[in-house]
């Protein structure tokens, strides 16, 4: 009987952590607005409860047995060879399908299941439950506007983009259970996860059935681009962004393929549009307000093109990450491309910057000159009730009322430009958008380095037999060319900003090692604004830095060690080729273009 108790152990803890599976599941597929907060929660903890159960299953006996013997023959049936070890039969028999490759009757194909260790199976559903409290919960409870739902859903979308290294074919069963226990999650999250967001994204008129949607544009508007609430207090503006930003969010919960596919067909034509409704709205509002066009900015189109190159700059990214830049001249391509749309994205970011800045002086000056106004009439009231005979002590407290407190006006100052926890977050997402345009230039300008040196061979024939690369440049960004802002760049001018044959070599690399030295400085902030998350979260002040585990921050250390490595190693070959033009060493004959750091940006070895 003894034996039988890791085997029974085994079959309740499976179905325990189901039970806990479905029934989160099923809580979150009947969400409604009155208990969508209690439900989520509930849900949150049945995740909890299936990852401890899936660790308990993960160190039974009997599964780490049936990890080591196998599962599956040849032929695609259930191992029967166990003989004397009947507990591991009755596991077997209890769960899982001996016939599950049978063939069915009909003409289709039989599809064959895909049998992987019981180590595998158990890592990769106890990743699936964790991932429905971090991917589905977590939005749901904690997403309270507009851009950290943005950055959520970002971040949750790209998880795993960096960091990516193929692990060794294990050699025996502890080195196995050790790499797969240590085994990096995929890219993304998993369709279930994906499917629960989406379906509780918008219901009962309300976004996660909590937020009113319109209300939270208006909000994202003034936090990104100091939109006057004069502008939006009518909510007309509002609603009609709400079916694009809407869609914006849904293609967050989309995989690869269908978000870049999703981009080109909805989105992009979408902007499109609003770009020239939000011309007529700015145009209207300094009608109306009698303001100088000149001088006033156009509030309702930075917004929306501020959207619009976010929109741009992640197609060029996904398509890198999904493989359809395969060769260096593609790549270089893309690159540059990306490199033009983050810089637009910096400029048009930092000009709304200043502009909130001036804004937020000027409603300081304003809130200034009220109090002051407000003091002086408090204290000509004060005069005209004074009457005789006041007791000394009234009058030392009439002017203590009617005399202006030293440090009101510099508290009154200091309350008006301290910057705010989502100030600080957007400061971030800034901050990784300069690392990345410093990545992109850098590695446009380190492969025309390698042409200048002639370790790149020149694009085969074959590539222009049928078409040209004008075309080809065409084709791969046709979609931003019915955009307005920003203008689509046109085969032209790619040849004109990547010709660095006026350029000298040795002044191409130093251009290039500088990208990636100042990307490493950035890397550097980055590490030390972003702390481990064993640090005690009391004592940070969330205005100036934050956890690696904080639900809002657009970048994790994961992927800042990631893009690290990027700039290491492109300055490591960089100084080798350096070396080797400078005749140090013997030149290089081969180049490798690898993604094994990070899934968007190579490194390039030679060797």
């Amino acid at each position: 009987m003894d034996k039988l108790n890791p085997t029974i152990d085994a079959l309740e803890t499976i179905l325990c952590l189901q039970q806990s599976f479905f029934q989160a599941i099923k809580i979150l597929s009947n969400l409604n607005d009155e208990t969508v907060r209690d439900f989520t929660k509930i849900a949150a903890k049945r995740s909890r409860e299936t990852v401890s159960l899936f660790e308990a299953l993960r160190d039974n006996d009997s599964v780490a047995e049936l990890s080591r013997d196998g599962l599956v023959g040849p032929d695609g049936r259930l191992i029967q060879k166990i003989r004397y070890q009947p507990e591991l039969n009755l596991l077997l028999a209890a769960s899982f399908d001996p016939f599950v490759n049978r063939r069915l009757l009909g003409n289709a194909p039989v599809r064959k299941a895909c049998f992987r260790r019981p180590l595998h199976v158990v890592t990769s559903l106890l990743q699936l439950a964790a991932e429905m409290e971090w991917g589905v919960c977590d939005p749901i409870l904690y997403g309270n506007t507009l851009g950290r739902i943005t950055r959520m859903l970002e971040k949750n979308s790209l998880r795993g983009c960096g960091g990516s290294v193929p692990l060794s074919n294990p050699n025996n069963e502890s080195s196995f259970k050790e790499e797969v226990l240590e085994r990096e999650t995929s890219v993304g999250m998993n369709i279930l996860s994906r499917s629960l967001i989406v379906l509780n994204l918008y219901f009962d008129d309300k976004l996660f059935g909590q937020y009113d949607f319109g209300d939270m544009i208006g909000q994202h508007m003034r936090q990104q681009c100091a939109v006057p609430e004069l502008l939006i207090q009518d909510g007309v503006w509002s609603t009609r962004l709400a079916k694009p930003m809407y869609d914006t969010l849904k293609s967050l919960c989309l995989n690869r393929h269908r978000e870049r596919g999703f981009t080109e067909t909805i989105l992009l034509p979408a902007f499109q549009v609003l770009q020239y409704e939000a011309t007529t709205v700015d145009e209207k509002f300094k009608v109306e307000h009698e303001l100088d066009p000149k001088t006033t900015p156009s509030y309702a189109t930075n917004y929306v093109i501020l959207n619009t190159i976010r929109l741009m700059e992640r197609h060029v990214g996904l398509g890198i990450e999904l493989g359809l830049y395969p060769n260096w001249y593609d790549l270089s391509t893309a690159l540059w491309y990306r490199d033009f749309l983050l810089s637009a994205l910096i400029n048009v970011r930092g000009s709304i910057e200043r502009e909130r800045m001036q804004r937020r002086e000027m409603d300081l000056r304003i809130k200034l000159e009220e109090e002051e106004e407000e003091r002086k009439a408090k204290t000509q009231l004060l005069q005209q009730s004074k009457k005789k005979g006041k007791t000394k002590k009234t009058k030392k407290s009439s002017k203590l009322l009617a005399s202006p407190s030293p440090t009101t006006s510099a508290l009154t100052a200091e309350s008006a430009v301290k910057t705010t926890e989502e100030d600080f977050e957007d400061r971030l997402d800034y901050t990784s958008l300069l690392l990345h345009r410093n990545l992109c230039r850098g590695l446009v300008r380190y492969i025309a380095a390698l042409r200048q040196a002639e370790l790149l061979c020149d694009p085969p024939a074959s590539i222009t037999m049928f078409t040209t690369h004008q075309k080809r440049f065409e084709k791969r960004f046709e979609a931003f060319s019915t955009l307005y802002q920003p203008p689509s760049l046109s085969y032209e001018d790619y040849v004109r900003g990547s010709d660095f044959s006026s350029v000298q070599s040795k002044d191409l690399l130093s251009s290039s090692t500088d990208c990636f030295r100042s990307g490493k400085g950035i890397v550097d902030w980055l590490l030390n604004v972003v702390v481990v998350e064993s640090c005690d979260g009391s004592t940070i002040d969330k205005t100036d830095k934050r956890k690696d585990d904080d639900l809002y921050i657009s970048i994790r250390r994961e992927e800042i060690m990631a893009l690290a490595k990027v700039c290491v190693t492109n300055s490591l070959f960089l100084h080798k080729l350096a070396s080797a033009k400078a005749g140090q060493k013997n030149a290089s004959t081969s180049v490798a273009v690898e993604f094994k750091a990070h899934k968007q940006y190579c490194t390039i070895s030679i060797t």
